[in-house]
């Protein structure tokens, strides 16, 4: 029997040896494992952070440049819609101005003699070109008060081109006239000409609104 015990405690004691063993690589690789699991976790998480921090950066930067693009919008906006004042003011500001009955005379001259050069150039081209017989200035209502001198202000070039000019009041135009030869017509009034000039003066009035510096 004593050889048996003998036998049996070897056994269990090799067998407790082997288990602590076993137990020992296992908590060995378990830290193992917990350790790269640790670091792999920090990892993703500094990827996490370090990303969450590029994409905040990103919209930070979005929204400065979206609140400048609006502020830059708000301005020019308000810029145009002061220019846009200044030119209106300006288009009521001309027919009160010094002089303006002188200026639509000059107006009307040029008109005139312009379309008659027109009319006698389209005339040598094609020999079945039809002129118009009369010429019709048609007169803002407003400025009827200024007929008379600008009939006689184009008296002269209206009879070296063989026309008549006759002014009538048209209660559609708010301030100049159209000359009306045939089919063509020429745009006088005081809003077209602000119009065509606008582009050519709106640096200069925007110098002066807002101290633009080019």
């Amino acid at each position: 029997m004593e050889g048996i015990e003998k036998i049996t405690g070897r056994i269990l004691s090799d067998a407790k040896a082997e288990a602590d063993s076993i137990l020992a690589a296992g908590k060995e690789e378990t830290d193992r494992l917990s350790a790269e699991y640790r670091r792999r976790a920090d990892e993703i998480r500094e990827k996490a952070r370090a990303s969450a921090q590029i994409e905040c950066d990103a919209m930070l930067s979005r929204v400065e440049s979206s609140s400048g693009n609006v502020r830059r919008n708000m301005i020019l906006e308000e810029k145009n819609r002061l220019l846009d004042a200044a030119f209106a003011e300006a288009s009521s500001a001309l027919p009160a101005a010094e002089g303006y009955s002188g200026f639509l005379c000059s107006l009307a001259v040029r008109a005139v003699t312009d379309n008659a050069a027109r009319e006698a150039a389209a005339g040598e081209e094609d020999e079945d070109f039809v002129p118009a017989e009369d010429y019709e200035l048609l007169l803002a209502e407003a400025d009827m008060k200024y007929a008379s001198e600008i009939e006689a202000a184009v008296a002269s070039a209206s009879a070296r081109a063989g026309k008549r000019v006759v002014v009538t009041p048209d209660g559609s135009i708010k301030n100049g006239f159209v000359l009306r030869c045939g089919s063509v017509s020429t745009d006088c009034t005081v809003a077209a000409l602000i119009s065509e000039y606008r582009p050519e003066l709106e640096a200069g009035a925007a110098a002066l609104l807002f101290e633009d510096r080019k």
